[in-house]
């Protein structure tokens, strides 16, 4: 019976130490439209034998589109391997699909690093948020290889959002924006004439606000700005 014991503890302990944790991170929090960012997926924990994955990535139809995919050094350093990606657009949402493996050979992949290198180009201004999800690791066996994902990343197209100006019934000017990624505080500004200093009007930590003042012959510039942590 204590021998059981102890074959079971230690069986275990092996599937404990082989249970992964995966991560998405960007290289850059803020990219302008037309501009590119490096989405990486990432084994944090020291992988032993993989031979391959199966994963989606999940991200904003409109706010990004993809650029390219490339394959990540865990894998790439047991070629040949199998590379292939796709874009799909089904009930789940639009997002890519991924499979990579090592084809032949009896040593898998081993230690922390990427597994692919995801660029997306910047569309429209505004927050995104990319996910993680259907994530599935395989050993040389083929057999599964248990692991956690840390599956959601945030960045931003423009770091300051374009302002949506509308005129209310009684002539007010309503302000309305996007959210901006840390920001503590919008502030707004207005001038009545091109050739006038930018005045401060007020901040808010609102994503709308209603000009009080009726501009003098109702014109009026608005400006945003960020104060940020």
């Amino acid at each position: 019976m204590r021998t059981l014991a102890l074959l079971l503890g230690t069986l275990l302990a092996m599937g404990q130490a082989r249970s992964q944790t995966l991560a998405l991170s960007v290289d850059a929090p803020v990219i302008d439209v037309g501009e590119l960012v490096t989405v990486e997926v990432r084994v944090d924990t020291a992988v032993q034998d993989l031979r391959g994955y199966s994963l989606d990535i999940y991200y904003d139809y409109g706010r990004v589109e993809p650029y390219s995919v490339l394959e990540g050094e865990v894998l790439l350093a047991h070629s040949p391997t199998f590379f292939y990606w796709q874009e799909v657009d089904d009930e789940s949402g639009r997002h890519l699909h991924l499979d990579n493996a090592i084809l032949g050979g009896t040593l898998g992949g081993s230690g922390e690093g990427a597994l692919c290198y995801i660029l997306l180009r910047g569309l429209t201004c505004g927050v995104e948020t990319l996910r993680l999800s259907n994530t599935q690791l395989r050993d040389m066996d083929n057999a599964p290889i248990s692991c956690s994902v840390d599956s959601l990343a945030s960045h931003q197209v423009c770091l300051v959002p374009p302002l949506f100006i509308s005129t209310l019934p009684d002539g007010a000017a309503q302000l309305n924006w996007l959210p901006s990624l840390n920001a503590l505080e919008y502030h707004l500004w207005s001038r009545d004439d091109w050739s006038q200093p930018w005045q401060y009007r007020t901040a808010t930590t609102d994503t709308s606000w209603v000009d009080p003042e009726t501009p003098f012959l109702g014109k009026r510039f608005y400006q945003l700005t960020l104060l940020q942590n």
